[in-house]
């Protein structure tokens, strides 16, 4: 889904680079949002391996308005655990802690 929901975004961003009807300021929004883009995605895949090395079995982190959601593959997730994922997060991308919701799978 999110591989789905990023795709479909890059896709009209380059839509938008590569049509010669764009006036510049389309083009030049278009270009920073496909940078943000690329950069959330290469911050999620980092947060993933830096959360497995952590010993869980997978992760997904998902940035979305602002907020970051993981989700961790574990039977349970102790109040510990979910504190040292969000300082994790919250370092790496230098947001609240507030903003990063943290949830699990068995």
């Amino acid at each position: 889904m999110r591989e789905e929901m990023r795709a479909r975004q890059h896709e009209e961003l380059l839509d938008v680079l590569a049509s010669a009807e764009a006036s510049a300021e389309a083009v030049a929004e278009a270009k920073k949002k496909l940078d943000a883009l690329e950069d959330a995605a290469s911050a999620e895949m980092q947060l993933e391996e830096l959360i497995k090395a952590e010993g869980y079995a997978d992760a997904v982190v998902m940035q979305q308005n602002g907020r970051v959601n993981v989700v961790v593959k574990a039977a349970e997730l102790k109040p510990d655990q979910v504190l040292a994922i969000i300082h994790l997060v919250s370092n790496h991308l230098n947001i609240s802690g507030r903003d990063v919701t943290v949830s699990f799978k068995p």
